[in-house]
């Protein structure tokens, strides 16, 4: 299994790259893991040693999925490393709370640029890699993205996006996607 895992280093990220370790090394094989996030970090360096202690082959990625040149970037190296790509886990989001009436622009902009638009690039610089393999994408939604909190600020609408932009994708892309409606691929369901 070679997958992606954007916001690798913790929280939903670090569990997802580690069940893919495990549920590689209980079938005996290897997994190999591009864990992403924003820079290096203890948690990230964490994670990787973590990962190799379960056999995997841990490929350590950095960059601010904001800029619109870095998804492709990371999902390049990781298919030139391991030969290709199973999976996606567009999963790095961040939030800044506060009042619509009195959010400001750049932080609107900064929140849908994590949290919806780097799924969308991740989907299309993956895209042949994941179709030659017959893989998945997989994208973090929030119930904040089905029912409105007050005073999330993008958060809830980015998330919503992140749903739509899902389903979108899995009939345009006609790959498994982990939207609302479908259940996600065996390698990221808990136990």
């Amino acid at each position: 299994m070679r997958v992606l895992v954007t916001g690798a280093a913790s929280g939903i990220g670090r569990a997802t790259v580690l069940r893919v370790a495990r549920d590689a090394q209980a079938r005996g094989t290897k997994a190999m893991v591009a864990a992403v996030d924003i820079g290096p970090s203890a948690g990230l360096d964490g994670v990787v040693e973590e990962l190799r202690k379960l056999g995997a082959e841990a490929l350590p990625l950095h960059g601010d999925l904001a800029a619109p040149d870095v998804p492709a970037r990371v999902v390049d190296e990781a298919v030139k490393r391991f030969g290709g790509l199973d999976g996606l886990v567009s999963n790095a989001g961040i939030n800044r709370p506060g009042s619509l009436l009195t959010y400001d622009v750049r932080d609107w902009d900064q929140i849908f640029a994590v949290n919806t638009r780097a799924t969308w690039l991740l989907a299309k610089a993956a895209h042949p890699a994941l179709k030659a393999a017959h893989g998945a994408i997989v994208a973090t939604g929030s119930m904040s993205g089905s029912n409105p909190h007050a005073n999330l600020g993008a958060y809830g609408p980015s998330k919503a996006a992140v749903i739509m932009l899902a389903k979108v994708l899995a009939q345009e892309l006609g790959l498994t996607a982990s939207a609302s409606t479908r259940s996600p691929p065996a390698w990221c369901r808990r136990a």
